[in-house]
């Protein structure tokens, strides 16, 4: 039986964490498109989920060779969702890390960064008072700033981490 799930997540992170949660309660990624995700329901198996970040100026010939090398290491491409790919493989088999996607990922959360610094302009144009508006309103551009920052601290925070991760896999 198939299972539609709709989801947003802001972190990749946070996106396998969930994945490998439904995944050990018997349901199984099998598609996945922005912001939909479908399951297939069978407990007899239990997959070990990864997503690979896939730069923008990846080519074609490079996204197929690199699916292939998975392939032959006994790793499953689910799904394809712009710059992402969805990886499986059986829980059985050792465990399975894609650390080359790293610095892709980094560029990811650094491209948020960017996109939401610039919308967060508006609101705090407004907040000071440099575009007009309202009184109420500049409650709701406070508050919309506020999310933004925690939003912008959390990829921050993201990056941080992952740079430390690189590090740790470059010192032998």
């Amino acid at each position: 039986m198939k299972k539609k799930i709709f989801k947003l997540f802001l972190s990749f992170e946070k996106e396998e964490e969930w994945i490998r949660k439904m995944s050990k309660q018997g349901l199984h990624l099998i598609k996945r498109s922005s912001p939909v995700y479908i399951f297939e329901e069978a407990s007899e198996k239990e997959y070990c989920y990864r997503t690979l970040f896939l730069g923008p100026n990846t080519k074609e010939q490079q996204k197929q060779e690199c699916f292939e090398h998975l392939a032959d290491i006994g790793v499953e491409v689910i799904s394809k969702a712009g710059h992402v790919a969805y990886l499986r493989r059986s829980a059985d088999q050792s465990k399975f890390d894609i650390s080359s996607d790293l610095k892709f990922r980094i560029q990811y959360y650094q491209g948020l960064i960017f996109v939401w610094a610039v919308i967060s302009l508006n609101p705090f144009f407004r907040l000071i008072g440099l575009l007009p508006t309202t009184f109420p309103f500049r409650i709701l551009n406070f508050a919309l700033l506020a999310v933004i920052l925690a939003l912008l601290f959390s990829y921050y925070k993201s990056i941080k981490k992952l740079k430390t991760k690189m590090i740790l896999k470059e010192t032998p």
